[in-house]
């Protein structure tokens, strides 16, 4: 696939005129009952590349990479680097620094703004060719893929019940799969949370799982976000052998974001493991597969970005790992990772859909990806549409 579309870049006569930020300003959230992302308060950016034919490019960096304005110097950095150029060049445009590769969210403004550049990149493409993003990833894509509901958000001081009654008002709706995360601190945004995870209440865990698999029924599968919270292997272990006896698709990073501790991790218990949304490249879930470190791999195109995608789908496929798309952010984020996903029937089986309270999830294009019932549908726009 890379080859095919590298050569497509190549055959393109746009060369970049601009690159452009544009801040989208953060929507009220004092009304909100639960948790919701950092992001939808405090704002976020996107990013426009302007080609010398006309066309614009639109991308959203990650969120949780920077914040707005580390966001906004790293796409003056790197406009400098790339204006004049060719979109071949933008296209393949990489800064690959190892000693990032443990920083996790608040330190990778740069790496995320290339991850848009990326998107910007092949959403020119799909409009110089005049199709959808996701067909020029695989031509016979019917644009549809299923979603499973991610949500669970509650705080530490509200009832545990709110969870098993937003996983059956999901089944109800169609949902075949629901998420969730251990209660949270008020007052803690997911840099703080992410700096210093506070402790999970082991009895509250078992209990939701217990919970929700009674009101839903075992056929219905439990997805666990620890958000790194086990105080050690020990606590992990306790945690994967309790969902060992129910319908728990995966946990997802209940330990600090360490090779090693994986490693260990894995090697002790029988639940899929899941990580990988801090991750920039293509050589850090190559590292930590051979390592034994992950089960399944978690990427997000606004941090990794589209042509870096392409190589993950590579080595998943070589080590036979099954891809679940971190995918947590706003619309054009959004219709990027299941415009990817939507390219790899049976490597990819469901894409995480945000439940929780986000206007920016459809509103910033004109056309955005849509849930119907379970399944996420792609529009037929030209590449990834306008905004």
């Amino acid at each position: 696939m890379l080859e095919e579309i590298d050569n497509l870049f190549k055959e393109s006569n746009a060369s970049i005129s601009k690159i452009e930020v544009k801040v989208i300003k953060g929507a009220s959230v004092s009304r909100q009952e639960f948790p919701t992302a950092s992001f939808v308060s405090t704002g976020f950016c996107i990013v426009l590349l302007h080609t010398n034919s006309g066309l614009i490019g639109i991308g959203e960096p990650s969120p949780y990479g920077g914040d707005v304005d580390s966001t906004i110097n790293a796409v003056d950095e790197v406009s400098q680097k790339l204006k004049g150029e060719s979109l071949y060049k933008a296209w393949t445009y990489r800064v690959v620094d190892k000693k990032l590769f443990n920083v996790g969210y608040g330190g990778l403004a740069k790496q995320a703004v290339i991850a848009a550049i990326s998107q910007c990149c092949i959403d020119i493409l799909g409009k110089q060719l005049n199709i959808p993003v996701y067909k020029i990833f695989n031509p016979e894509s019917d644009g549809v893929i299923p979603a499973y509901a991610s949500g669970g958000m509650i705080y530490d001081d509200q009832s545990l019940d709110l969870y098993a009654k937003e996983a059956l008002e999901y089944k109800n709706k169609g949902f075949n799969v629901w998420k969730f995360r251990p209660s949270t601190p008020k007052g803690l945004n997911h840099f703080q949370r992410n700096k210093m995870p506070p402790p999970i209440d082991m009895q509250a865990i078992q209990q939701t799982i217990k919970d929700v698999s009674k009101a839903c029924g075992k056929e219905f599968e439990i997805l666990l976000d620890v958000g790194c919270r086990c105080r050690d292997v020990r606590e992990a272990i306790e945690l994967c052998e309790f969902s060992s006896d129910y319908n728990v698709g995966f946990i997802e990073e209940p330990l600090p974001r360490n090779i090693e501790l994986y490693s260990e991790l894995i090697s002790k218990t029988n639940i899929k493991i899941a990580t990988g949304e801090t991750f920039f490249s293509s050589e850090q879930f190559e590292l930590w597969v051979i390592n034994n470190a992950i089960d399944i791999f978690q990427p997000d195109v606004n941090l990794v970005g589209v042509r870096e995608m392409i190589k993950i789908f590579s080595i998943a496929k070589k080590y036979d790992k099954e891809i679940v798309f971190h995918n947590w952010a706003n619309a054009i984020s959004n219709i990027a990772n299941v415009s990817l996903a939507s390219a790899l029937p049976g490597q990819c089986k469901y894409v995480e859909s945000s439940i929780v309270y986000n206007p920016f999830r459809r509103g910033l294009i004109k056309n955005p990806a849509i849930l119907i019932n379970e399944n996420f549908r792609l529009p037929n726009s030209f590449g990834f549409g306008s905004i």
